[in-house]
């Protein structure tokens, strides 16, 4: 999650592609086209809230965060979502919202 959080960051749309999971991601093309369109937020934090499962046995697990984002940083406004990721050839990718 974390590392998803700074690919939003850093406007890296191949990462953020290559860890979504292959039936539910966006193309690759749509990702990068949004960065340059500025739909993409600018993030300012990221707060884990809680997690389920995920550990080194499990196949899925979910991560509930709170992530604040806008160009004022005195009124910022946050995205708060639980995600579902799953387990891909030994890789967690994103699946879902919840």
């Amino acid at each position: 999650m974390r590392s998803r959080y700074s690919a939003y960051v850093l406007g890296d749309a191949q990462y953020i592609n290559r860890t979504w999971d292959e039936t539910t991601r966006p193309s690759l093309q749509s990702l990068r086209a949004s960065f340059k369109t500025k739909e993409t937020p600018e993030f300012i934090s990221l707060k884990i809230v809680s997690t389920s499962e995920g550990e080194i046995d499990d196949d899925t697990g979910t991560v509930e965060f709170i992530a604040s984002y806008g160009g004022d940083i005195n009124k910022p406004q946050s995205l708060h979502e639980n995600s579902y990721f799953r387990r891909n050839k030994g890789r967690w990718v994103y699946l879902k919202a919840l």
